[in-house]
């Protein structure tokens, strides 16, 4: 079966001619790129391919991938293929995804070249074995990665012990709600969102348009927007969570750093998981399971994702340099 690539995105981020991607998939991906547009400004330059069975004449699988500084790469730390209704992806899918993308780095005169995959990864997949065999240098990652297809009954019990009387405390003392598409956060509540953002990382960390983009998300029913009040209304904690694929990944958090006495996250996060089982997604990504940053903060981060999933899920990055 001959298979050809060709931009994702023409200009104005349109949708190339075969880009006949079908819904969610299309919109995440759009609003995506809208949000990594906004996010990392000139550093990033969107370069996504779709693949294309000519025999068909239908997508049969997206490569997220963008120029960032001097690597090609992509938001999820490495060029990201998503393979369309398939598994288990060809030998000459894969193939056509990796020349795809070499013959682009060629052309814009990239040496630097980095391949991801979604987690799990417990063997080396199709895309693994051909790199290998290309010289391409692996790179292990631990994820906080919960699989959404087992029970609601699994998954809780694979949550840290310790955690589940602050998550009952949590339930107990706050209101949980839960924003997307049926229910869609209003400018004010957004503004709070932002606010309690703001006040916790103790500065204006990135553009409003890039805010904007991810309400748009939420009410578009791409992501969800959790929040949590005390019993006077204030808001003490919120979570954004979006969904590329089958994955919901836990995006952006804040709390009230007055608050760090009380277990803020960890209601809201559970709820996440489970919202994202009912809607049907195969994986919860809370990102990092470990830091070897010297910041205690960032390895108190990861310490905490790693509360949600029993054993962290290896990811294993791959590069050219």
């Amino acid at each position: 079966m001959p298979i050809t690539s060709e931009y994702l995105f023409e200009k104005d981020l349109k949708f190339s001619n075969q880009a006949n991607l079908k819904d969610p998939l299309s919109r995440q991906l759009l609003r995506e790129t809208e949000y990594c547009k906004a996010y990392f400004g000139k550093e990033y330059t969107d370069y996504s391919l779709v693949l294309i069975d000519q025999e068909i004449k239908c997508p049969i699988g997206v490569v997220i991938a963008a120029k960032m500084n001097a690597s090609l790469s992509s938001n999820f730390g490495g060029v990201l293929p998503i393979w369309l209704n398939n598994e288990q992806p060809s030998k000459k899918l894969v193939s056509a995804a990796i020349e795809a993308i070499e013959g682009l780095a060629k052309t814009l005169k990239i040496t630097d070249i980095r391949f991801t995959e979604k987690p799990p990864q417990n063997t080396l997949s199709e895309l693994g074995n051909q790199l290998l065999a290309r010289n391409y240098a692996p790179h292990l990652n631990l994820r906080a990665v919960v699989d959404l297809e087992e029970s609601e009954q699994q998954i809780k019990s694979k949550i840290r012990k310790s955690y589940k009387s602050l998550i009952n405390w949590s339930r107990n003392n706050f209101v949980i709600s839960t924003f997307s598409i049926n229910k869609p956060i209003s400018p004010e509540g957004w503004r709070s969102f932002i606010n309690l953002h703001r006040v916790a990382a103790g500065r204006v960390t990135r553009s409003k348009a890039s805010w904007m983009i991810q309400r748009n998300q939420v009410n578009e029913g791409l992501a969800e927007l959790l929040v949590a009040h005390d019993d006077h209304d204030r808001l003490v904690s919120a979570a954004f969570c979006r969904d590329i694929d089958d994955t919901t990944y836990y995006s952006v958090a804040a709390s009230d750093r007055s608050m760090f006495d009380k277990p803020l996250g960890h209601a809201l996060i559970q709820e996440a998981i489970l919202t994202a089982k009912a809607r049907g997604q195969r994986y919860f990504d809370l990102g990092e399971a470990f830091s070897s940053s010297d910041e205690i903060k960032l390895s108190q981060i990861a310490m905490f994702k790693r509360g949600f999933c029993r054993y962290p899920t290896m990811q294993i990055t791959w590069g050219s340099v």
